[in-house]
């Protein structure tokens, strides 16, 4: 299930930069596991598969369609807490 705005959250991260392609839509519920999107890399040919690591809800991701080395492509809300504190301070 799910958590709300205090709980956990991830980030499929690329890294490598390339093309966005993503196969699910925010709002979506994910398994670990699920293909979130693929990134082209034109120059080198290749596809990466960036799938999710916790299970959760696909609450937000990026709007451009490129993304530079160790980007973040969105973001993962689970029922686990993987911060404490001060979640939304400087």
């Amino acid at each position: 299930m799910p958590s709300h705005a205090a709980g956990g959250f991830r980030e499929p991260v690329r890294r490598a930069p390339g093309v966005v392609v993503f196969a699910v839509e925010p709002g979506q519920l994910l398994a670990k596991g699920d293909l979130v999107a693929e990134v082209i890399d034109p120059i080198e040919g290749r596809v990466e598969r960036v799938v999710a690591g916790v299970d959760g809800l696909f609450y937000a991701r990026i709007r451009d369609r490129y993304i530079t080395a160790g980007g973040e492509l969105g973001k993962i809300a689970g029922a686990q807490a993987f911060r404490s504190g001060e979640l939304l301070g400087a």
